[in-house]
């Protein structure tokens, strides 16, 4: 009874965590445990895969690809990864579970990060349309910086004959770059 209020407790607990998927599997890569609203499976019944190693829930690429992070995680190490199933991105930890110094399994928590790689990539070619603009505009520099005056962004042919700006500046601050003259004017 009491084992049975623990899975319970347990269970209620996973399905909870927002954006996430959680395992447990014994020494056996059997998995004792598949809950959360990110199940890479969704359609599927919760437990579709509770009770399976991981080779019988997995198509053979997949638990290839997956079985050496379960493998270290049974020697003892924790390892942070991130994978790409369908069209989703997950953030996944792989965590020793340990009774009395010995490794019983392991733990795996996985985080749908799908809406965070979109962004950053969307970002990413924000920044490269603006750096393409800022490279082509003749006779000129284009500087932009966040509101500690920390460059984001120095770029333009008239950069190339500054002797203060011939060092890369982005990431830095206007007092990192400039001699102090020209900072405080």
């Amino acid at each position: 009874r009491e084992q049975a209020e623990n899975a319970a407790r347990y269970r209620l607990v996973t399905e909870n965590i927002p954006d996430s998927a959680v395992f447990l599997f014994d020494r056996d890569l059997r998995y004792t445990l598949a809950a959360g609203p990110a199940l890479p499976y969704r359609s599927s019944p919760n437990r579709a895969i509770e009770g399976l190693t991981l080779w019988e829930a997995l198509p053979p690429d997949r638990a290839a690809q997956l079985a050496p992070f379960y493998e270290a995680t049974l020697r003892g190490e924790k390892s942070d990864v991130d994978f790409t199933f369908g069209e989703r991105t997950y953030n996944t930890r792989f965590i020793p579970v340990e009774i009395e110094e010995n490794i019983i399994g392991g733990l795996i928590v996985s985080l749908d990060i799908t809406q965070r790689v979109k962004a950053e990539q969307i970002r990413r070619e924000s920044e490269a349309r603006y750096r393409l603009v800022a490279e082509n505009i003749p006779d000129s520099a284009v500087y932009l910086f966040d509101r500690e005056y920390r460059y984001l962004l120095a770029a333009g042919p008239a950069l190339n004959g500054y002797d203060h700006i011939n060092r890369p500046v982005e990431g830095r601050t206007i007092w990192e770059v400039l001699p102090e003259t020209q900072a405080t004017a």
